[in-house]
Order: C-alpha cells, then structure tokens, then sequence
C-alpha cells in the first residue's frame, strides 16, 4: 500500500502540535516522573544516608543508660582529602589551559587562558570548587552551573541639585530608571520649588539656576559571567543518562526556589510574575533540607509568608531536547517552569545546551551517578560505631561498677541491708549507711580493650586501604610507618599519592574541564564587547571575538604537599646541573630560556602562582646596557673621533671653498649685467640726442654674450657659522 500523502492541514496541526506548551509541559513532567534524583528514589534516599554519617547524627538505635557515640569516618576521609583536592587545583597560576589547534590560534589561546582563570578567580572559585568537591565525596555527585547573569536586581540612587546638562546626561545613561524628580530655584542660597507645568514658563535667567533633585533605580544589564554551585538534591537528569557530555543526556532540571523580584531582574514580565502561585511551606520541608538544618538550630528553612515582591516561588529550569519544529531533529530548549511540578510554563527559548558540569570520585561505567566517599566507607563506620559503643560501655563499667546490694528476705518482702538512697548518691567524699558487715560489693567487670582496640585499628586499616586516605597520604606518617623499612614505607606512600592522583585526574578531566569549556563558551557567546582583565599586575584587554571556537581544553592538575617537595628537589637538583654546565663551559647547551623555566617551576612548585615578582621572563625583558669600554677602546675611540673630526672639517672647508668661488662667480656676472645696462642706457640718450622725433635709428648693438654661470645651492652643507665668517672675508658679502 502506497504512503498516503500528508495534507497542508494535517502538517500545520503536527506543527502546531510541536508549538503547543501544554505539549511542551507535558513532556517535562514525564521527564521529571522518570528523572534521577527526584523526590523519593532509592538515590534519594542514599544521599540522606550519606548526610546523616558525615553529621554524626544519631542513628535511631539509641538506648538510655548505654553509650551513644559514633564514628566520624565519613566526615575525617572527606575532611582528610579536601585539603589534598584543593591545593592540587588551586595551588598553581592556572585551572585551566586552551590549547590551540593551529598556529594561527596561539595567541586567542593564551587570551582565552587568561581570560577564563580570571574569570574563575573573580567567581569565587575556590569556594566554588569546594563546594563541587565536597558534594561529590558526600552525596555521589557534585553539580556546578555556569550561565551569563543578567538578573542584576536595582539599587536605588539619589542626585540632589543637578543642573539641566547634568539631568540630560543621566537620561542617555541606559542603566539608569528615572523614579522621582523635583525641580527648585537656587538664588542667592534659597530655594524655590518649581512644579512642572510652571518649567515651560521659566526664563533664559531662571533656567540657570534651575536645579533638580532626582531618586531612580539603577540596574546594570551588561551582565557577567556566573559559576553557581546546585545542591545535589535539587539536580534531575534523565534515567538512561550516563554523562552531561554524552549523547545519551536528554534532560537536565534544577529545581530552586526564587523570589518575585529576582524573577523579575531576570526579564519575565512582573505582570505574568504576579500570577505565579506562592511557595508551599510544606514543600521546603524535605528531608535534605531537614538534615542540612540539623547543624543550625533543628529547625527546617520554611517559605516566608511574605505576599509582596519577596515571596518565594518554585520554579524548575529545564533543558531538554525536544523536537519543536517538525523537522524530526531535536533542539535544546531551555524552559522555565513554576511550581513543585512544572505545573506553569513561564518560558520557552532554544539554546545550545545545558549549563551543567559534573564531578563524581568513583565513576561507575555506563551510570551518569557513582560512588562517593561515603558510600565507601559508611558500613565501616556502622561497625565502627558499634565497637566503640561496646568499648566505652566496658570502660563506663570498669571505671563505675554496678553495686550488688546484700538484703534480707526474697521478692518483694527483701528488706536491703543499705541506705539505697545514698548509694546512687554520687558526691565524692559522701557516706552510706552499710546495715550489715559487707552488705555492699562491686560487681567484679572486665573491660573488652584486648579486644576492641585491635579490632577498631584493623578497621582504620581498612578504611584507609579502601580509599587510599591515611597518615601517609596527608604528609604525617604513623608510628607504625616510621619504624618500616624505608622502601617499604616509600611504596606504600607512593600508592596513597597514587590513588590520591586518581581522585584529582577524574575530577579534573570531567567536571572541572567542562565547567572552563562552559565558562568560554559563555563569554564567546555573551561578552560581545572588549573588556580588561588585571594579569600581572597589569591591566590587559580582551576581546572573545578574536577567538576560535575549537579550543582543546587541558587542566592543569598540580600535586599534593608530599609530591610537591619531591619536585622542588628535582628542580633543585636540576639547577644545580644547569650549574654545572655553565661554569664548566657548556654555555651552548644552556639558554637564558632554560634558566628562565627552571627558576620559574621552581617558584611554582614553592607554592608562589605570580612567577613575575621574583624573576623576569627573558622573552619579555628590555635589552641590557652595553658594558663599558675599557681604557685602550677608550683611547681607540676617541683617536677614531679626532680622525673624523678632522675629515669633517677638511670637507666643509671644500665646501666652503665651492661657496666662495660661487660667490665670485654671481657678483662677476650681475657686474657683467649693469655694465651692459649702463651702456643700452647711455645709447638710448645719445640716440634721443642726435635723431629727429619720429626717425627711428639704426637699433643698438648687441650685448656681447654672457659666461655660463655655475648653479646656486639651495641649501650648501656648510656649518653657519663657518659660513657667515666667510660671508665677511668675501668683499662685498654679508648684510
């Protein structure tokens, strides 16, 4: 059977089948029914698991009279790598790099370097990192944001006795919302309020002492890059997803909670804003939030029963791919939606992908969600709970026995042979009345350390194999470690760093790479115009225009304190062969380029990010100063200096000697030139003489011809004052 044919209508109603929001709405509710991470998921719950062991909260089989302690494994392995994270990542000039891919790309590279750990560090990155760090090792996976923020809520200004100019010009300021305005005369210190409809009526002579008082809002709308950390329990994504960089991630949502006013700095229309339904106090209650409050006051952070521009509204940004155009290829759609589930579209607008980065320390294959610390070693942390509860019960026991108690009679008719009320009477110093010789006796008990003690310290020696986090690893080996064999304790450190290097790489080549490739492409897409950023201690100007679009992306992972020493004595060590070389005359195998490289890693490895305030990068540096001369160049070069002194002096005397037989030669010829004027003169008088009026005469002889003159220099290379002395030698020269 033939393909039936598709009519005009029917593709407009899939058309408007793909536009439609209800559409569009209805498919971001599935996506959340379905999504990772939302309310009530075994995940969920795993992550509130994780939060109770890094607290230390109770665990609910508590019993009165016994001991309550509990094990902090989870809190000292996160607390124990964070530093070691942290100095790795932060501890060198740069995060991250962006490596060319031609050459043409060098220099937009390095702009784009610097640009993008400028704008990391202005971010507040290190907390930024932190945070993102800290919530992988606890809750599985850490989430970043990174978006062009251009919801700057207003401040209010005011101006008080502005002239007209000034008025003028605060009104082409395009950050600036006139609220209030009042205008006033300022004559002779007092003031007179003008109204409005009396401005038009006002002189040229009132119009200069015109004055206004002016209140508005100034709100800046260039906007900057933002690097915003999401709370792990407020982050959805698709169930099949196994990367936000893979294909296979479809949806992403956050779900926070924003007030009127901040969605209105965001551009929605405040009309449509007001129409939005309030947060329920209820929904802030989750059990996240509950255990998170749980180190403040026990309290829950509740929605505020405020009805103005402060209430609080649920809204859920999501990113999906969806196909609205009925071409059969999905796009990126971010849209924004209020209430607990999606139930209003705000928003609608493509874009080109979602603004979410991800870290998690122990990846599990094909599973976009992995393991975090805690999910490590949290069962160590029951059994460890478990034997200390056991042990300070025995040591309770030992320390204060149980009394046994000698009485008369069985049952219920035994009559104690003590004052009872002053035996659990604990006062030091006090008495007991005792009825009988030996009524009273300690319950002979043994306290369980042989026991515990070796059992807790082969746990502390599991955990610490599980994760590859111990006393070696944070640079204070044990006691044990120190009386080792040397090798062996070497080994055991270097698989620690090992492991503690793993950690760094895939946090490095995941989430930490991706959030600098997001923070360029926001300000390739963005920041349209140049700006300066402060390099060095000097102000350098960028503009994301000159940039490529395929930059690759490396992160510089530096190393922890351990491995940090062992490089600054292989740099040391190298120094001192560069030493070597130079004094023992092998200048040609040693650069100032590679002296240069060598005491700037060194500084680096010291701890020191600016290289620039302890050393000049050679590339960069002015020339040097030619040494001086010694006494026989000097002598040489000032012999040289007579010699061509008197060259000098020898040829503008030539050239004074052409001047003058130049001069000569001009007066001859403009002698020459009045005698044969005086001589036509002298004719024509003779001829007026002579001759009857009317007559003409025979027409006088010819003047004999002229010599050739030589030619005049404009301007003689001659020193003036050579010249004018000249001038008074010659007769008849001079003025």
């Amino acid at each position: 059977m033939a393909d039936q044919v598709k009519s005009d209508a029917e593709i407009a109603d899939e058309r408007n089948e793909y536009l439609n929001e209800e559409h569009l709405k209805g498919v971001i509710q599935k996506e959340l029914d379905s999504a990772l991470g939302w309310t009530g998921t075994r995940l969920a719950k795993s992550r509130r698991e994780n939060l109770d062991y890094y607290f230390g909260n109770p665990r609910g089989d508590e019993r009165d009279g016994r001991s309550g302690v509990s094990s902090r494994i989870v809190f000292e392995q996160v607390e124990a790598l964070l530093p070691t994270l942290m100095e790795i990542f932060t501890s060198g000039a740069e995060v991250a790099r962006f490596i060319p891919r031609t050459a043409e790309d060098e220099e937009g590279a390095q702009q784009a370097t610097d640009a993008c750990n400028y704008v990391f560090q202005q971010s507040n990155g290190f907390m930024c990192l932190y945070t993102f760090f800290k919530d992988a090792l606890i809750s599985k996976n850490g989430i970043v944001k990174v978006f062009w923020d251009t919801g700057v809520e207003g401040y209010h200004e005011t101006y008080e006795g502005k002239t007209v100019e000034e008025v003028v010009l605060l009104e082409q300021d395009e950050d600036f919302e006139f609220r209030e305005a009042s205008a006033f005369i300022d004559m002779d210190g007092e003031r007179m309020e003008v109204e409005d409809e009396q401005l038009e009526q006002l002189g040229p002579e009132q119009v200069e002492f015109l004055r206004f008082d002016i209140k508005g809002i100034r709100k800046p709308d260039d906007g900057k890059v933002r690097i915003e950390n999401v709370a792990p329990e407020n982050f959805v994504v698709n169930r099949d997803c196994t990367g936000l960089e893979d294909p296979s991630c479809r949806f992403a949502a956050q779900r926070t909670r924003a007030t009127a006013s901040q969605l209105v700095a965001w551009g929605f229309d405040k009309d449509i804003v007001k129409t939005l339904p309030t947060s329920n106090s209820m929904a802030a209650t989750s059990t996240d939030n509950i255990i998170r409050a749980s180190q403040d006051d026990g309290a829950p952070l509740l929605a505020s029963n405020r009805s103005d521009s402060e209430r609080t509204i649920d809204v859920i940004e999501a990113y999906i791919l969806i196909d609205r155009d009925g071409d059969g290829i999905s796009e990126w759609w971010r849209c924004m939606c209020a209430g607990t589930y999606a139930e209003r579209l705000i928003s609608a607008d493509p874009c080109q992908g979602h603004p979410f980065a991800s870290v998690t320390p122990v990846p599990v294959p094909h599973r976009f969600y992995g393991l975090g610390l805690a999910d490590v070693v949290k069962d160590l942390e029951v059994l460890n709970t478990t034997l200390w509860r056991q042990y300070m019960d025995s040591l309770y026991l030992a320390t204060d026995p149980r009394v046994i108690v000698l009485s008369q009679g069985q049952g219920d008719s035994a009559v104690p042979m003590a004052n009872l009320d002053q035996l659990v009477d604990a006062t030091p110093g006090g008495y007991i009345e005792e009825f009988a010789p030996g009524a009273i006796r300690n319950m002979e008990t043994q306290t369980n350390a042989g026991d515990m003690v070796p059992a807790m310290e082969m746990h502390r020696t599991m955990v610490s194999e599980r994760t590859g986090i111990g006393p070696e690893s944070i640079g204070a080996p044990s006691p044990d470690s120190i009386s080792k064999h040397v090798f062996g304790a070497m080994v055991q450190s270097s698989a620690a760093a090992q492991r503690l290097t793993m950690y760094a790489r895939v946090f490095a080549d995941t989430g930490v790479r991706r959030m600098f490739q997001l923070i360029y492409r926001t300000l390739l897409e963005h920041a349209t115009k140049e700006f300066a950023i402060k390099l060095r201690g000097e102000w350098v100007p960028v503009n994301p225009g000159d940039w490529a679009t395929n930059y690759d992306t490396q992160v510089s992972v530096g190393l922890g304190h351990g491995s940090r020493m062992e490089k600054v004595a292989n740099l040391q060590t190298i120094g001192q062969v560069l030493e070597k070389l130079i004094t023992g005359g092998a200048t040609s195998m040693v650069t100032q380029e590679n002296i240069y490289n060598t005491a700037s890693s060194l500084i680096e490895a010291l701890g020191f990010k600016d290289t620039s305030r302890f050393i000049t990068d050679p590339a960069t540096a002015p020339p040097p100063p030619p040494p001086e001369p010694t006494p026989a160049e000097q002598a040489i070069e000032a012999q040289t200096e007579i010699e061509l002194m008197k060259i000098e002096v020898d040829r503008q005397r030539v050239e004074v000697d052409r001047y003058k037989a130049m001069v000569d030669a001009k007066r001859i010829e403009l002698s020459h030139e009045v005698d044969i004027e005086k001589l036509r003169i002298e004719g024509d008088r003779e001829l007026m003489e002579d001759k009857p009026w009317g007559i003409p005469g025979p027409p006088p002889p010819a003047p004999p011809p002229m010599p050739p003159t030589p030619p005049m220099p404009i301007e003689p290379d001659v020193d003036p004052a050579l010249a004018a002395a000249i001038a008074q030698e010659v007769p008849g020269g001079g003025a």
